[in-house]
């Protein structure tokens, strides 16, 4: 097919689907059901966790206690218990895609009993998890890229816009408060729960009220937002790379900040079944 009539066909395809896609969404999935492939009806969960190693890296960060010690270990182990009743046939975390060779090799030690786990939630959930399941690995998906919304917030600052920077510091205060509550007085389990409810969702909001930061022909906001939706988008893209099955039970565990977004972009990618966190989560606090 020549050249102009390939850009034809494109042209058509781009106008048709716009009034496809007008009315219920689940009509719209309906139509794009075909593009789900051959791994159509893989179910993903999507469990956002806290950094139990406290690596210091994100945009607000809780400071955990030790989940070496005796208590929070046995709290793991319920919620690791809580999130296998799931099924999964794959677990995937936050540990960057194509370079998972040497977790997988401390996971086939976990797995033969010779390694002991350290501090990060990808081993105390990621290995416990898989080795329950009797996972062959582990998968790594994450994409490495800056995110800097303070630097949005400076901006803000600097030029007559300090109203959104504001509301950010005193948000980000009032978070963390409630999270050191939360660490001083919450299981795992109950902790993990809130930080994928709905309410905990809702904290998505300050990429995009960051858009309104910006003048003339500068956009700060939106060139961090947009950042933070290319750094998901090719996590979601590493995830959909690892299904290969329909039959994939997969469980995704993930800094909670992507657990919002990650959600939202996989419910719309037709062929994937997004499973509610609550329906699995439910089971998670423990009976007092």
């Amino acid at each position: 097919m020549p050249d102009w009539q390939v850009a034809a066909v494109v042209r058509k395809l781009l106008v048709t689907i716009p009034v496809l896609t007008v009315g219920s969404s689940r009509v719209a999935q309906g139509q794009f059901a075909s593009l789900g492939g051959k791994t159509a009806g893989a179910r993903v969960l999507v469990i956002g966790t806290y950094h139990m190693s406290n690596p210091r890296l994100d945009a607000v960060n809780v400071t955990a206690d030790d989940v070496l010690g005796p208590k929070r270990q046995q709290e793991i182990e319920q919620l690791a218990t809580t999130l296998g009743a799931y099924r999964p046939t794959k677990v995937l975390v936050e540990i960057p895609y194509g370079r998972d060779s040497m977790s997988n090799s401390l996971y086939r030690r976990y797995v033969a009993g010779s390694y002991t786990l350290d501090r990060t939630e990808m081993q105390q959930l990621g290995f416990r998890i898989a080795k329950a399941a009797d996972l062959p690995r582990i998968y790594g998906i994450d994409y490495d890229l800056d995110v800097n919304l303070a630097s949005v917030m400076v901006w803000a600052l600097t030029h007559g816009q300090p109203e959104l920077a504001g509301a950010a510091q005193a948000l980000t205060s009032r978070l963390l408060s409630e999270a050191d509550s939360m660490m001083k007085h919450a299981t795992v389990g109950e902790i993990i729960a809130a930080l994928n409810s709905s309410r905990a969702d809702s904290a998505q909001g300050i990429y995009l009220a960051a858009l309104r930061v910006g003048a003339d022909t500068s956009y700060p906001g939106a060139t961090v937002t947009a950042r933070w939706y290319e750094r998901n988008l090719k996590i979601t893209s590493n995830i959909l790379r690892v299904i290969d099955s329909p039959n994939d039970r997969v469980l995704v565990l993930m800094g909670a900040a992507h657990g919002p977004i990650l959600r939202e972009l996989l419910e719309r990618v037709p062929g994937v079944r997004l499973v509610p966190t609550a329906s699995v989560l439910r089971s998670a606090e423990p009976t007092r």
